[in-house]
């Protein structure tokens, strides 16, 4: 067997799934041993997902494959509705060398802080145990399905084939489900959309008219550099369509006639929403006439269509 794996442990949310006890659950995968660990957190804290896989012939081959398992897992979050913080793959504990030389020299054992993320580790070298010190709820998700999707995007080419902007919005939409206020889980919808929504060039008579005033500027000789040259950039942009506007296109090109948008078509949801976001980002918040607590949930479910759309998997 080559001797290095790697474990990934990411924080999901409380009760998202089922604990499993000390039984680690064996992913299905065609190539190399998988297993998965639900640990529940302490108090309120969020649970604990630990995937671990073996068999790679060098630490690289290790490193690479658990940066794609956090894609796969991305995925998977979106897929199934579970939100998990993937983390910066880092120790969250710290340990002392003096403890840790102590414990490998008397039991033949490396211990580790647990590293939030991904750490590599040599099957062939001590037995790695990771150590985290911490200072009760409905299951909504089933954990059968969790793992057979995991299984697909694992075998699948995901985190090769989507482009950077997908394994972003996964990221920021799942980030939204840890933000404590409804304002700040609504602006983060949003920007999934905005990192989602494909900019079009704007039609060949409204490019005339930015072109004739960009044409303007460039005779204005009562501008400094500085006005120009901004202006200039303005101009440039403008000949994409606006963020809003795209926003409204790809939310009109999705399968949103059974979704609860609160009696609005989605033209008018996503008008809506973009207006909020804008009063929220400057005022502070939303507006006297919209109502923050019911639409982000429905614009959470906007998102999250958007981003299924978009998943690539084999």
């Amino acid at each position: 067997m080559p001797p290095f794996g790697f474990r990934l442990r990411a924080l999901v949310l409380r009760d998202r799934l089922p604990a499993t006890e000390k039984d680690a659950i064996e992913v299905p995968h065609s190539e190399r041993p998988t297993t998965l660990v639900i640990k529940q957190g302490t108090s309120r804290r969020p649970d604990h997902l630990i995937l671990r896989q073996t068999g790679f012939v060098t630490e690289q081959d290790a490193q690479e494959a658990g940066q794609a398992a956090k894609a796969a897992l991305r995925a998977t979050g979106v897929a199934t509705d579970v939100s998990m913080d993937l983390g910066p793959d880092r120790a969250s504990t710290g340990i002392g060398q003096i403890v840790k030389d102590k414990i490998q020299e008397e039991f033949d054992v490396e211990l580790r802080g647990d590293v939030h993320g991904v750490d590599v580790f040599d099957e062939e070298g001590p037995e790695v145990r990771y150590m985290r010190i911490e200072a009760e709820g409905s299951v909504s998700a089933n954990l059968d399905d969790f793992v057979a999707t995991l299984g697909r995007f694992l075998e699948s080419t995901f985190h090769t084939q989507s482009d950077g902007r997908v394994q972003l919005a996964s990221e920021v939409y799942m980030a939204a489900a840890f933000e404590s206020s409804d304002r700040a889980r609504f602006v983060t919808y949003i920007t999934v959309l905005e990192i989602l929504a494909n900019r079009e060039r704007r039609t060949q008579p409204a490019l005339d008219v930015i072109q004739t005033a960009a044409d303007q500027l460039d005779t204005r000789e009562d501008l400094d550099p500085t006005a120009k040259q901004s202006l200039r950039s303005r101009l440039l942009d403008l000949q994409l369509e606006s963020i809003g506007s795209s926003i409204r296109s790809l939310a009109e090109s999705m399968a949103t006639s059974k979704m609860d948008l609160g009696d609005r078509p989605i033209r008018q949801f996503i008008n809506d929403c973009y207006a909020a976001r804008s009063n929220l980002v400057h005022d502070g918040h939303p507006g006297t006439d919209f109502d923050l607590r019911a639409d982000t949930p429905r614009l959470a479910r906007v998102a999250r269509e958007a981003l299924l759309s978009r998943l690539v998997s084999d």
